[in-house]
């Protein structure tokens, strides 16, 4: 059965990242790297909701993907050895 748009509206809420446990793990997983559609199938949000946690949290994961994060880079430092 269909949703009508107040039963809808009525489950908005604030996003907390202290408070509601699938907010902060949506950002701690969009830290990581990881896509939108591993922290879906994790935190049973909508991609929309992702996106707007994320940039909430001021998540940016293009750094981690093009390794200029600061986990990627004190692991690519710890790797490649100077000659």
């Amino acid at each position: 059965m269909k949703q009508t748009f107040m039963e809808e509206q009525k489950k908005v809420r604030r996003v907390d990242f202290f408070l509601h446990k699938e907010d902060f793990e949506a950002a701690y997983l969009g830290s990581l790297g990881f896509s939108t559609k591993y922290i879906e199938s994790r935190t049973n949000l909508s991609s929309r909701k992702i996106t707007y946690r994320l940039r909430n949290a001021q998540v940016r994961r293009a750094d981690y993907r093009d390794g200029e994060g600061p986990s990627n880079i004190s692991v690519v430092g710890c790797v490649i050895l100077p000659f």
